[in-house]
């Protein structure tokens, strides 16, 4: 490379991953400030052919992989090359969700429609002005990515919440009538496509756990900052639970039942949930949540349940956009369920504590011991029988994973 410096600790670091690929093996690379480390484990893993995914700790690494480093690279080879930046559902536009939201009754009841409130004035949380909405649309109509992180403008967050679906709500791009066109299958596509793909660590974190079905199959994994990765797996493994939770229930059923009660019930909970929490944040919770904590955990499962219920007894039969919404409901009750299962009930070998701030407290649960759950999932899965390699300090690994056709991350 032009103006290239000779760095003996990036060659022999090169060196080290591509026998580490090559081989099968696990490879742990620990190197100082300017060794090089993002070229000194792309080059390796790009030369040899396989399919690459590299998970980053920071957006910022992210960035300067996808933005300076592959770029540099692709300029300096002789074959073509090709990546793509994957991120979680969340962060890009539900063209679905900007149409309910855009509707001017957007509020489908158990006995027909019900008037949603006028949203051309107001912002404060929990309402969305139109004026905004339409800023949205209009950016719909001309971004290619749908990336929130492309936004000039970063939008509040519940009115992104009110354009985008997490992974418990999405029902997947074949039962959407917007599928065709969901810029997160999109971005799916495009990764299905590459050569290399970047995320961020906690996605791979979920990919693992939700059975290696969120992101396209691939050969090679490399975890940069692999001290990060512990603590992030643990995250991704565990649970958390709290007012924001239940709220957050609370806001998808609203889009779709007209019965005020559940959603009042719902809020109730959710805000005595918060004040007996609030106290205990920074607290390990050695034998499970208190009495009057598991009361109300109890009793937000119970209306859960009868959310469920109400949801199920909807029509559908004539309206696919209903039938969508449903499913959006049930999957977001669902996650939420188990959740409250494993807070009222934690297994043995997991930890619990009170995170998050006094304003928006939350439980949280993760296994004590993230080393088995990532041998049975990373190192050693069944009953693929492959081995894996880990490499760049960094790490990488030759992986097998289910494939992502129809899933949602």
């Amino acid at each position: 490379m032009p103006a290239g410096e000779d760095r003996p600790g990036q060659r022999e670091m090169v060196d080290a991953i591509a026998h580490a690929i090559n081989d099968g093996e696990h490879l742990v690379v620990q190197a100082g400030t300017g060794t090089g480390k993002s070229l000194a484990y792309l080059i390796p893993a790009v030369l040899s052919g396989r399919r690459v995914v590299v998970a980053t700790a920071t957006k910022a690494l992210q960035d300067q992989l996808a933005d300076k480093d592959l770029p540099l690279l692709a300029e300096h080879i002789d074959a073509p090359l090709s990546w793509a930046v994957l991120k979680g559902r969340s962060n890009y536009l539900c063209r679905q969700r900007l149409d309910e939201a855009l509707q001017p009754q957007t509020q489908l009841g158990l006995d027909g429609v019900a008037d949603a409130a006028d949203s051309s004035t107001g912002g404060s949380e929990g309402r969305v002005p139109l004026s905004e909405l339409k800023a949205l649309a209009a950016w719909a109509d001309d971004t290619e990515s749908g990336d929130r992180a492309d936004l000039t403008v970063e939008p509040k967050p519940w009115v992104w919440a009110a354009v985008s679906v997490g992974p418990r709500e999405c029902p997947g791009a074949s039962k959407c009538p917007r599928g065709a066109d969901c810029f997160a299958e999109q971005a799916r596509s495009r990764a299905a496509a590459a050569d290399v793909v970047v995320v961020n660590t906690h996605l791979y974190g979920l990919h693992l756990a939700a059975g290696g079905v969120i992101l396209p199959d691939h050969d090679v994994v490399i975890f940069d900052e692999a001290h990060e990765v512990e603590d992030i797996m643990s995250a991704t493994t565990g649970i958390e639970v709290g007012p924001g939770s239940v709220n957050s229930l609370a806001r998808t059923i609203s889009s779709l039942i007209a019965d005020e009660s559940l959603i009042d019930h719902l809020e109730t909970n959710a805000q005595r949930l918060g004040r007996q929490l609030e106290e205990l944040v920074g607290s390990r919770l050695r034998h499970g949540v208190p009495a009057e904590v598991a009361d109300t955990l109890l009793a937000i499962r119970e209306r859960v349940n009868e959310v469920t219920n109400a949801v199920r007894s909807i029509d559908d039969r004539a309206n696919a956009e209903v039938k969508t919404r449903k499913e959006r409901v049930a999957k977001a009750a669902g996650g939420l369920l188990e959740d409250l299962h494993y807070a009222i009930s934690p297994p043995a070998d997991t930890v619990m504590w009170v995170g998050g701030t006094p304003e928006h407290p939350k439980i949280e649960m993760a296994p004590l011991d993230v080393g088995a759950t990532l041998d049975d999932l990373l190192w050693n899965p069944e009953p693929s029988g492959l081995d894996f390699d880990f490499g760049a300090g960094a790490v990488a690994a030759p992986e097998a994973t289910g494939d992502a056709a129809g899933t949602t991350p």
